[in-house]
């Protein structure tokens, strides 16, 4: 079994306060080469990857967190549509969440990506 991990993506709800909008088309291309080449059995998204942590203090963040994933999900559609892709095709995408995802919960997950397995220390925190 052949596995790739990435990490630490950091995906912002906001385009205009987030450090990975250079990396978005790179990382899409990158998991839609992992597709066309048919030789990764696995993807792992080892943590930190949708960001609730790194933002100006005065920055206006909702204090529902499962709402707040939902958005950063909306704002990085195309990446969550490159993971979908990975699934359609028989390739077990994993999340991990991190401390900067760690309130994201498994339902909310679920939702953004539908067939995402998970592997977490316990539920919650």
């Amino acid at each position: 079994m052949k596995t790739v991990v990435i990490s630490d993506l950091h995906l912002g709800v906001d385009d205009s306060v987030s450090e990975f909008v250079k990396n978005r088309s790179l990382l899409i291309s990158f998991l839609e080469q992992i597709r066309k080449e048919k030789r990764v059995d696995e993807v792992v998204v080892n943590g930190d990857s949708l960001d609730q942590w790194f933002y100006p203090g005065d920055y206006d963040l909702t204090a529902d967190s499962d709402a707040f994933y939902m958005e950063v999900a909306k704002n990085n559609k195309n990446v969550m549509a490159a993971f979908q892709a990975l699934l359609k095709d028989k390739i077990r995408v994993v999340y991990v969440p991190g401390n900067h995802d760690m309130t994201l919960s498994t339902a909310t997950l679920d939702r953004i990506v539908p067939g995402i397995t998970q592997i977490r220390d316990a539920r919650g925190l």
